[in-house]
């Protein structure tokens, strides 16, 4: 029972959700004005590679820890969720990998891709000029405020990484 409400929850949240890490470094190798996709193939397939690693190391530990039983059935139950979601990250690495490499095709996709990255990086820099001023607030009042206007820029960051995301779903 509990094995199938793990399941179930991890259906209902996006892959899109669970990969954050790449989108940073990709954006870091964007300037602005060029865009090396060669080195974003590399990054995603470098986190691709080390989710597989993850997965084999986690089907080991799973084979080794095998027991019957409530407690057992637990574990395992455990470990096959952990394994589903490195599985649906090592794919969504995949379609990412290969839309990238078409870019070159597929010009319309890189501009919008390229697009939501100047965004990204334009909302990242707003940001830390929000946080400069929270720091440099000296009122309580300036600080609640600039605090407000932090969170709802970090939600409107987060929102857009996952568009961008979205982007290689479709």
């Amino acid at each position: 029972m509990m094995k199938k409400a793990l399941i179930a929850c991890m259906m209902v949240v996006p892959v899109t959700v669970q990969a954050v890490d790449w989108l940073d470094d990709v954006t870091a190798l964007y300037n602005g004005t060029s865009f090396d996709e060669s080195k974003a193939v590399a990054i995603v397939e470098d986190y691709r590679k080390k989710d597989e690693a993850a997965i084999t190391d986690l089907e080991k530990k799973a084979e080794q820890a095998k027991t019957t039983g409530f407690w057992g059935r637990m574990r395992d139950g455990s470990y096959q969720t952990e394994i589903a979601a490195l599985k649906a990250q090592v794919g969504f690495y995949k379609k990412v990998e290969r839309a990238m490499k078409e870019f070159s095709e597929n010009k319309k996709e890189k501009e919008k891709f390229t697009g939501g990255l100047k965004k990204l990086t334009h909302y990242k820099k707003q940001l830390d000029e929000l946080k400069a001023k929270y720091r440099a607030g000296s009122g309580g009042l300036s600080k609640v405020k600039h605090g407000t206007v932090i969170a709802a820029k970090e939600a409107q960051i987060l929102t857009y990484r996952t568009y961008i995301k979205g982007l290689f779903l479709l």
